[in-house]
């Protein structure tokens, strides 16, 4: 199945459908909030902290068995070099969580990266890197009522493996990847009870390709989203597809599916017809200063779609696609003033639409997005301010559809802004479906405020403003990147406008 799409790929296409040349010098982004009076009835679940050993916890994992019971680990530190996994699990979509259990049974040392996975007779397995300075993959799995002890499973290579993955088709099979020192991928997967000899599928690459996250299909082949690079320059990394064939154990040519360079943060789900979406994270560093994109695209079933703009300047993407073939995106993203925010991207009205999930004063970490049973689960770790305890968090968003979808595209406001760029004002145009609460506001690419524009209750009907890239103090802003954002009550619309002062 080959999947590479010809022709040029348009990085540079907006929101609006106009097209900004990448080269030109600086890209301005006005932030939009609409605080509506009317509540929307879907949003996020209040996050509740899953980790049960308190203080510093970190690379959380999460799978979901057939029962809808929830898996969870995460490693724990205890000191600088010492580490320990712990798993724990819950029975009601994340509201409560079981005693945590320690499956790394280690009394010194570092665990990390830990990996989980389960199949349909309630096996889990949960792969993890040990040891920082000559790092080794274990295996630890359950079954029968009670965890083995952990096991090397890449025992006989030389160097350092280390960025482990664990995978489970729908028939059982248990495939473990990782990285190794010399820039290739192995595996081994676990059938019937036996173990595969060690499997290089492309050790005889003049580059390094990067497995990075996958999606299991109907037909137990894997799909995988990653990157390939020359070992002598890794920064040009570019985003690249895998597709493994289970039935005759091959793998097809890797696509190379973007023209520019991506940084780590990538993701794969599957839509109905088992075609892979993909989200990932793009900086683009010319003009100075770099930010980074959101990127979405996907496999129609015979090419590569246009890759689209999401939101500008966001990290740790994760994407979904439901039941309805509805995609969800997710990322983190700066706020006015300090903190971060994780926001949840779909499609309304043919325009990517954001939702604020939670804030953080400090940071998010490790953000991870499963879909079962018609709910998104999403896990990540937070903290408020450097120094802080690192809990992981678990939240739900429940599907929806019908009535309750209709009601939800009419709270969200259309608008448009012109001319685009600009370089005396822009006008920004925009019509609330309600009356409601607006604020109108812009902001650096480091989260600080520039001008305010509106901040009151407007009636329902259309509404015009305009901005002459002067800031607070009526000073004129400097050419360099800023962020667009439209939110009403926690819904998120950004776009990006290019402001050129002369």
């Amino acid at each position: 199945m080959s999947l590479y799409r010809n022709g040029k790929i348009n990085l540079t296409k907006i929101f609006t459908g106009k097209i900004m040349p990448y080269f030109v010098n600086p890209v301005l982004i006005v932030l939009f909030a609409f605080y509506s009076s009317m509540l929307m009835c879907q949003s996020w679940s209040q996050p509740v902290i899953a980790s049960t050993t308190g203080g510093i916890n970190q690379y959380p994992d999460m799978t979901i068995d057939t029962n809808g019971v929830i898996h969870l680990v995460w490693m724990h530190k205890y000191e600088q070099w010492f580490t320990k996994i712990f798993y724990n699990r819950s029975m009601d979509n994340g509201v409560t969580w079981s005693t945590e259990v320690d499956i790394s049974k280690n009394d010194s040392i570092y665990s990390y990266q830990p990996k989980i996975a389960c199949n349909d007779t309630g096996r889990i397995f949960v792969s993890y890197d040990f040891n920082v300075y000559n790092s080794e993959v274990y295996l630890s799995s359950y079954e029968n009522g009670q965890w083995d002890y952990p096991e090397l499973v890449s025992e006989g290579l030389s160097g350092n493996s280390y960025n482990n993955k664990a995978v489970v088709d729908n028939d059982g099979r248990f495939y473990v990847f990782w990285y190794n020192t010399f820039g290739v991928y192995y595996y081994k997967y676990l059938e019937n009870g036996i173990w595969s000899d060690l499997i290089c599928p492309f050790c005889n690459s003049t580059g390094v390709y990067s497995l990075t996250d996958f999606a299991v299909d109907k037909d137990e082949n894997i799909h995988w989203a990653g990157a390939f690079y020359y070992q002598s320059n890794p920064v040009e990394s570019r985003l690249t597809y895998y597709f493994y064939n289970k039935q005759e154990e091959l793998w097809d040519t890797p696509e190379i599916i973007t023209a520019n360079f991506v940084k780590p943060d990538k993701d794969i789900a599957l839509d109905n017809a088992q075609n892979p979406h993909v989200a990932w994270r793009e900086r683009e560093n010319v003009p100075i200063p770099e930010h980074d994109y959101t990127f979405y695209k996907y496999y129609d079933g015979e090419n590569w779609t246009e890759q689209e703009i999401v939101v500008e300047d966001p990290w740790e993407q994760q994407i979904a696609v439901d039941g309805y073939n509805n995609v969800h995106v997710i990322d983190r993203e700066k706020t006015p003033g300090e903190g971060l925010q994780l926001v949840h991207y779909r499609k309304i009205d043919n325009q990517w639409v954001g939702m604020v999930i939670d804030t953080a004063g400090y940071a998010f970490f490790d953000v991870k997005l499963l879909y079962h049973n018609n709910m998104l689960f999403l896990s990540y770790v937070k903290n408020e301010q450097p120094g802080d305890s690192l809990p992981v968090y678990l939240t739900r968003f429940e599907i929806i559809t019908g009535v309750e979808k209709y009601k939800e595209e009419n709270r969200v406001p259309s608008y448009r802004l012109y001319p685009n760029p600009f370089s005396k004002s822009i006008n920004i145009e925009f019509i609330t479906k309600t009356q409601s609460k607006v604020r109108i506001y812009i902001i650096d690419l480091q989260g600080r405020l520039v001008k305010e524009i509106e901040n009151s209750t407007l009636p329902r009907g259309k509404h015009v403003y305009s901005w002459d890239g002067k800031g607070i103090n009526s000073n004129k802003t400097s050419n360099t990147s800023y962020l667009i954002r439209m939110q009403s009550g926690r819904y998120i619309i950004t776009r990006p406008i290019q402001y050129i002062s002369y």
